[in-house]
């Protein structure tokens, strides 16, 4: 690789590590459900083009992320593998290039995922509990 790109938010501090690690160079790619059209955070004009990307994230189930943003990455003339820390098993789900079965016992929650929890509203469940 030449190039590591973190899928933002979570492959960030994992790509940071690998960055630190193996002195590669660090870019940084927005694709998530809320938005779903990849881009990188300088912009179209700043986009690396003609790079072997490591494209990171965190957590892989369906690949409906990596999928897209490798796509993108290779529109602009990128040869790109992809790496995630784990990755669920079964027949729909997509395998990335480097990655680890989960399970349970190691499963990666970031801070900001119990945040989100606990910003969810009140069911009538909890409200009586």
């Amino acid at each position: 690789s030449t190039l590591l790109v973190a899928i933002l938010r979570a492959g960030s501090p994992i790509a940071a590590l690998l960055a630190r690690k193996t002195g590669l160079p660090l870019d940084y790619l927005l694709c998530s459900r809320s938005n779903p059209v990849p881009s990188f955070i300088g912009g179209e004009g700043r986009a690396p083009r003609g790079h072997d990307i490591l494209l990171i994230d965190d957590v892989c189930g369906s690949g409906w992320t990596f999928k897209r943003a490798k796509a993108y990455c290779e529109a602009l003339g990128n040869r790109v593998r992809t790496y995630s820390v784990y990755r669920c098993e079964g027949t729909e789900m997509y395998r990335p290039d480097y990655s680890m079965s989960m399970d349970a016992g190691t499963y990666l929650r970031w801070p900001w995922e119990y945040q989100r929890e606990s910003e969810m509203p009140l069911t009538q469940e909890t409200q009586t509990a």
